[in-house]
């Protein structure tokens, strides 16, 4: 290499730590003038339970000025809060004098839990204050609590009546023998991760279409609202009787109503009518040996199947919609599953006769299986039936006597045209072949939503 070669490169390495040492002199150069930009005014929590973590919030703070600024406090003045602050990494409600080199950022996080319960729902605020260059910035922060009346495990008395307020499912809550629990006039009921409720004794959910009983998950967030498997549900064992379900919505389960067993006497274990049961691990409905009754019910969206029955058992659906969606679960197994075994049917568990009454009913799913109606027999018990003016979705049982029979007036493989599955507008639209199809069932002169059915030509389905 030449003298000059040698000059040349001298002098470019000379301008180029000349001009790195500027730049970094600048970044560090304090601004005597500028303020922070925030990326929010406002951080907005979604309703939660008192004594509940809310989710956590995200602040970012940044130094878009092209010099340093020194921040002489920033967090949450008020020293008696329930808003809790992680800030740049560091676990406290303040920090001062604090350094943000130009272009600079750092992250808060921000969560929120009432440390005691109150009497009441409430809003609570607070605000981060950041104070620079003689400047005060804030950020509002919200967070509406919801109180709640807290049960876990025993019911507070043998007659127990939940109405008028929010009541929160801690672990498990039994119904023993001999007890009722009654829910009604504007009860909302929550349960913790896994909670369930145990009926041995009865339980009575009485709703209207006004204000029906809502059965979820205490994640109030927009992304836990429609989520599966965030409680366990409702189971009723041998000994439970006389249990009904009127205007409810559960959702957010691993199954929604879990029946076992008969009833001592001859009666229907549980009725249900007018109920909404949606977003399940495994099932809305599942009966094993038992006899229920549904009316007006609208079943969806339930990673299994819509209804099982297991082992056996009565079982009577009428003006019911069963829907399986393979776009949002796997949704592998037929939409309604009706067997006279439980376990393998090659050396089954336990077996029963089988009683299945269906009228006016739709099961229909755009999921894996050929046949969203499927019956499984392997025993040599009787299999009593009346499926009729029924839609069907089902390849396998098409000519099977017992559906497909003319006199049955059942409709097969043909679409019921709901108004919109992905929208959960399960009513029908004026072309549907369910239109006007249905045989009249005296008493039930409703839908699932109190709309008159016609007296001479109502629809199929739970919607008229």
């Amino acid at each position: 290499m030449n003298i000059k070669s040698i000059c040349g490169l001298a002098f470019i390495l000379f301008i180029t730590g000349f001009l790195s040492t500027a730049c970094r002199k600048n970044l560090n150069i304090k601004n005597e003038t500028g303020k922070l930009s925030l990326s929010a005014d406002t951080l907005v929590f979604d309703t939660l339970f008192t004594t509940y973590n809310s989710p956590t919030a995200r602040l970012y703070v940044r130094n878009r000025t092209n010099g340093r600024l020194d921040i002489d406090f920033m967090g949450i003045e008020n020293t008696n809060t329930d808003f809790s602050l992680i800030i740049d990494g560091i676990k406290s409600n303040q920090v001062k004098n604090y350094s943000l080199a130009a272009g600079d950022s750092l992250l808060i996080f921000a969560s929120y839990k009432a440390k005691t319960q109150t009497a009441q729902n409430y809003l609570a605020e607070e605000i981060i204050t950041f104070k620079v260059n003689g400047h005060t910035q804030q950020v509002v922060m919200k967070c509406f609590s919801v109180n709640g009346i807290m049960l876990y495990k025993s019911l507070p008395s043998s007659n127990y009546t939940m109405q008028d307020t929010a009541y929160i499912i801690r672990d498990t809550l039994s119904v023993a023998v001999g007890q009722t629990l009654t829910i009604t006039n504007k009860a909302r009921i929550y349960f913790d991760n896994g909670a369930a409720i145990l009926v041995r004794g009865t339980l009575k959910v009485q709703g209207t279409k006004d204000n029906p009983i809502t059965f979820q998950g205490v994640r109030l967030d927009d992304k836990y609202k429609e989520r599966a498997g965030q409680w366990s549900g409702i189971y009723f064992f041998s000994t439970a009787k006389d249990n009904e379900v009127q205007y409810a919505e559960i959702k957010n389960a691993y199954y929604g109503l879990y029946v076992a067993y008969p009833q001592m006497d001859s009666n229907v274990k549980l009725v249900i009518g007018h109920t909404k049961i949606h977003d399940m691990v495994v099932s809305g409905i599942t009966g094993a040996e038992t006899k229920l009754y549904a009316y007006n019910t609208l079943i969806y969206d339930c990673g299994e199947s819509a209804v099982q029955m297991l082992a056996g058992g009565t079982y009577q659906y009428d003006y019911c919609t069963f829907y399986g969606d393979g776009s949002k679960y796997t949704h592998d197994q037929p939409t309604l599953v009706a067997l006279d075994y439980f376990g393998d049917p090659r050396n089954p568990v336990t077996t029963g006769a089988l009683n299945l009454i269906m009228r006016n009913t739709i099961v229909y799913g755009n999921g894996k299986p050929e046949d969203e109606f499927f019956v499984g027999l392997v025993t040599t018990l009787p299999f009593g039936y009346n499926i009729t003016n029924c839609i069907l979705k089902t390849k396998n049982f098409a000519n099977q006597d017992f559906i497909s029979n003319p006199t049955y007036k059942n409709i097969l493989n043909q679409n019921p045209e709901f108004e919109s599955t992905a929208d959960k507008k399960f009513f029908l639209k004026s072309s549907s072949p369910a239109k006007n199809q249905a045989e009249v069932i005296p008493g039930i002169i409703k839908d699932i939503e109190d709309n008159p059915r016609s007296g001479t030509t109502p629809t199929i389905g739970a919607y008229e």
